[in-house]
């Protein structure tokens, strides 16, 4: 049983997460040599059970296509739910 072809982008599909914490600082290295960003810096808050995970986060392609989705903890707040 054979594997597909090795074609550029090798790494399309693939999505890493990397926690750091000198976030902002890579960011700006990054713009400061005019890497391309593929998704510029945004704050986002994911729901985690019960509660609201925030993260600064963006995103650049590797020179073989792979995703690095570089993030920062932010903080937790709880889950608001509508008054009914």
């Amino acid at each position: 049983m054979g594997t597909g072809k090795l074609e550029y982008p090798l790494g399309r599909g693939l999505n890493f997460l990397i926690h750091i914490k000198e976030l902002e600082e890579l960011y700006q290295s990054l713009l400061d040599n005019k890497y391309p960003i593929k998704f510029p810096m945004e704050e986002r808050w994911y729901q985690v059970e019960n509660k609201l995970v925030g993260v600064k986060q963006f995103i650049i392609l590797d020179p073989d296509g792979f995703s690095l989705r570089f993030d920062k903890c932010i903080g937790q707040k709880p889950l608001e739910f509508p008054a009914v």
